[in-house]
């Protein structure tokens, strides 16, 4: 499956389907990231409807309203081999001026707030 600018396309070696806001319950069609788990499940980041996850037949829709995810622009995606997901969002803490933040669904599927740090330099020592 890769992202496109109006929705998600899957090919299976013989043939294109595409998932969009009008044939599927995908909550935006702007697709911004995909990760898949080890389960095979899909995690489509959309910018501007939150999270979606698609088992293949059905979808789950994370967003600031239903969840801890702090805002609805998903820019990234990352899942650990825990199964702890890493979601790259464009809004900070809720109800603050904070940086952009990460925030991670834990397996119990509960939203984490963590926020980027500001990195200015990089320490080295003496290998590095």
């Amino acid at each position: 499956m890769d992202g496109t600018g109006l929705g998600l396309a899957k090919y299976d070696e013989t043939t294109w389907r595409v998932f969009k806001t009008a044939n599927s319950d995908l909550p935006n069609s702007n697709v911004s990231a995909l990760a898949v788990d080890d389960k095979n499940i899909k995690w489509i980041g959309t910018y501007g409807s939150g999270l979606a996850k698609f088992n293949g037949s059905d979808w789950i829709v994370y967003n600031s309203s239903n969840s801890g995810l702090p805002d609805d622009n998903v820019h990234a995606l990352l899942i650990e081999s825990s199964g702890i997901k890493w979601i790259g969002t464009e809004g900070g803490l809720p109800g603050s001026t904070a940086p952009p933040g990460l925030c991670i669904i834990l397996p119990t599927q509960q939203c984490r707030q963590i926020l980027f740090p500001l990195l200015l330099s990089v320490p080295t020592g003496k290998n590095g």
